[in-house]
């Protein structure tokens, strides 16, 4: 099936796969950071991780839902 449901689910498995790969180098970076005696900061970094590329992922399924 050759549809634009599928042509999509291609691309979004691809981001999906580099924003889980984001989320590990992030958390490694905040452990640093955290190692380095910078905990305030890597909770702020952990925080801007989650409002923004979190509530990303949330809303392409969202909108991937209303396109299929």
């Amino acid at each position: 099936n050759e549809g634009p449901a599928y042509e999509y689910e291609k691309i979004t498995k691809d981001i999906e796969k580099k924003k889980e790969i984001f989320g590990k180098e992030v958390i490694k970076f905040v452990k640093l950071l955290k190692k380095k005696g910078l905990g305030d900061e890597g909770v702020e970094v952990a925080k801007l991780y989650n409002k923004y590329v979190t509530k990303f992922g949330l809303e392409l399924k969202d909108l991937l839902r209303k396109l299929m």
